[in-house]
């Protein structure tokens, strides 16, 4: 990952909706990332969660600064959800120990399979924030390319639209 990218989260998924697992397990809500519980900057983590539907699944989630590649493993939790007449499994994995202004890549696999594999990266001590605000999407003109790129050049640490 280049650094221009270096504050912006990929996630690639494969076709999860439709996708069953050996043992007809199918994901609800592909896995997705959100900061952790920790409110200082003393500590960094993220939070990894998806749900599928009511068949438990043997879920394993790797993860490493994409510097080293030391992998390390997040432990999984579930809690069955049942919400109008219907039962569900809500994962999550904590993952933990993260250093800031770093990168990182994760993969989710089921039964060693893997099912989702994504890249974020982690909050800075930095005290200046970089980011852009637009209001419309545009409709692709050579002028609003020109301007896109400016703000690429910018590098901004995330984008509101």
């Amino acid at each position: 990952m280049n650094k221009s990218s270096a504050r912006n989260t990929v996630i690639t998924f494969g076709l999860f909706l439709t996708l069953s697992f050996g043992n007809a397990q199918q994901i609800l809500v592909t896995p997705y990332l959100q900061p952790g519980n920790v409110s200082n900057l003393s500590k960094e983590q993220k939070v990894l969660i998806w749900q599928t539907d009511s068949v438990p699944g043997d879920y394993k989630i790797e993860y490493y600064q994409t510097s080293d590649h030391k992998k390390m493993l997040a432990k999984v939790t579930s809690t069955q959800l049942k919400l109008s007449n219907t039962t569900t499994n809500l994962y999550r994995a904590n993952l933990s120990k993260l250093k800031f202004d770093s990168e990182y890549a994760y993969r989710v696999s089921l039964n060693n399979q893997s099912i989702a594999e994504g890249t974020f990266s982690t909050r800075t001590k930095n005290n200046q924030t970089r980011f852009a605000v637009f209001g419309d999407c545009g409709a692709g003109t050579p002028q609003q390319a020109k301007i896109a790129y400016q703000v690429y050049q910018k590098k901004p640490q995330f984008v509101l639209v």
